[in-house]
């Protein structure tokens, strides 16, 4: 939090043109993931448990909703396709690699939306996305957090699978309920570890994939 948004070497760093990154910066600015200093420099800000917890309550109902639907509307190739995505996480989990698991969870939670079949959910849902993908980085450094996540989306899947819409958003919305407690946990260590660099948090990148320091060729500051 606090830190200073540095257009050319944030481009370097995710090695793509400013002019992607100039338009991904705008979309942040506008969801209230980035915000401008006194001098009009981007920087990110600090943030506040409450309102994380406020996002997260209403990621609950939508993402509740949206598992309800896509167990009753999904085609067959969509469920073969969740289930895939599933396969993905199983192995990112297993391997302890929470950056393919953040990208294979984004891709995962695409074709639950599509396969929603609900145009006004689906507006919600993709319009709060990068506040979901900022925050879901963030509660999978919660310890154990990873495999927990991954047992939730297994038992997740099954019911889609079975097209139970009851049990799926149920399951959906403990999901939730159980990141948010693990974003909280990581939030408080952050703020009461003394060790500065345990308080950095992770910086996605503008496909919701999570940028780590060592993935950058440094180790240096992140940008969340």
């Amino acid at each position: 939090p606090g830190m200073r948004i540095t257009e050319r070497a944030l481009a370097a760093q995710l090695g793509i043109s400013r002019a992607t990154l100039r338009e991904a910066l705008r979309e942040l600015e506008t969801v209230g993931l980035l915000q401008r200093d006194p001098r009009g420099f981007l920087i990110v800000p600090e943030f506040d448990g409450n309102r994380a917890r406020a996002i997260y309550e209403l990621r609950e109902v939508l993402e509740g909703l949206a598992a309800s639907l896509f167990a009753l509307r999904a085609t067959d190739q969509e469920l073969q396709r969740i289930q895939e995505e599933l396969e993905y996480l199983r192995a990112a989990a297993t391997e302890g690699n929470a950056t393919d698991y953040l990208l294979h969870k984004n891709r995962y939670y695409a074709i639950l939306i599509e396969g929603a079949r609900n145009p006004v959910l689906a507006d919600f849902l993709n319009s709060l996305q990068w506040h979901f993908r900022f925050l879901r980085s963030t509660s999978l450094q919660a310890p154990g957090r990873l495999l927990r996540s991954l047992h939730e989306m297994e038992d997740l899947t099954r019911a889609l699978c079975d097209r139970n819409a009851v049990l799926a958003e149920n399951l959906a919305r403990v999901h939730i309920r159980n990141a948010l407690a693990a974003l909280l946990q990581r939030l408080a260590a952050a703020e009461t570890s003394n060790d500065p660099g345990s308080a950095e948090l992770p910086a996605p990148s503008l496909d919701g994939e999570t940028v780590d320091a060592s993935r950058r060729g440094g180790a240096g500051k992140r940008i969340w």
